[in-house]
């Protein structure tokens, strides 16, 4: 196993359209939305999640195909205003923040989407920052957790393209390709070589070929892998390390 620890990525280079930042102190832009309504909603979306996970696993587990343990999740702001992406993160309970991008909808409007890896066992926990939010207060009257639960749209269970961080008509179709798959590993405790070797098992078992050498940067790794839109939507369904996929 070969890594690099200092080496510039370079090439997938896009332009931005450059924006002025906010200015200091100001508010993000979040919905005006009713308590009840916003909680129940996002609670019924949320037990559709995890219904979908345990039937998945169900299905799977009758079949003997391996499956990931924990699950990724998309959050996505109203059109036009701001997601607190912030309050999405509890690396103490694992819950890792994976990637947020900024989508276009409809006429000069953009959604904020974030993708989130929770773990399992850690399912209650936006279920109870939104309990809190149906039914506490702050010392200011305000329903609690009320910026992170009212900046949230809708929540879902993340597909591909949720963690494809590259422009969308360069996702793999039929033909297999060469794709960059960013990893979440731990290189604090210096677990990285470990959990890429694990990753690689993943390959192996589903048969996407793969370069051998990887670049380590902190807290992420990156490997080139060949494989189709099919390959790429199983490897989500069977690895707990991924972090985005960009085109190769």
């Amino acid at each position: 196993m070969v890594s690099y620890k200092h080496i510039f990525i370079s090439g997938n280079v896009s332009s931005e359209k450059y924006r002025a930042p906010s200015a200091m102190g100001a508010k993000p832009r979040i919905p005006i939305r009713d308590r009840e309504t916003q909680s129940q909603k996002l609670l019924n979306q949320f037990d559709e999640i995890w219904h979908q996970k345990e039937q998945l696993q169900q299905q799977r587990s009758s079949a003997q195909i391996a499956t990931r343990e924990g699950t990724y999740i998309q959050l996505t702001s109203a059109a036009d205003h701001d997601l607190i992406t912030k309050s999405l993160e509890d690396l103490r309970k694992g819950i890792r923040l994976l990637n947020i991008k900024e989508i276009p909808v409809g006429e000069n409007q953009t959604q904020v989407r974030a993708t989130v890896y929770v773990p399992k066992g850690k399912e209650k926990h936006f279920i109870a920052k939104i309990q809190k939010y149906q039914q506490e207060e702050t010392a200011k009257g305000q329903p609690k957790n009320a910026p992170l639960i009212n900046s949230i749209e809708d929540v879902s269970i993340a597909l591909l393209e949720g963690l494809w961080i590259d422009k969308p008509q360069l996702i793999p179709t039929e033909t297999v390709k060469w794709s960059e798959a960013w990893l979440k590993v731990n290189t604090k405790e210096n677990q990285e070589q470990e959990q890429i070797e694990q990753f690689h098992a993943t390959l192996d078992n589903i048969g996407i070929a793969y370069k051998q050498n990887s670049i380590i940067f902190p807290e992420r790794a990156v490997l080139l892998i060949n494989a189709n839109r099919e390959q790429l939507v199983e490897l989500m369904l069977q690895s707990d390390l991924l972090a985005e996929f960009r085109a190769g």
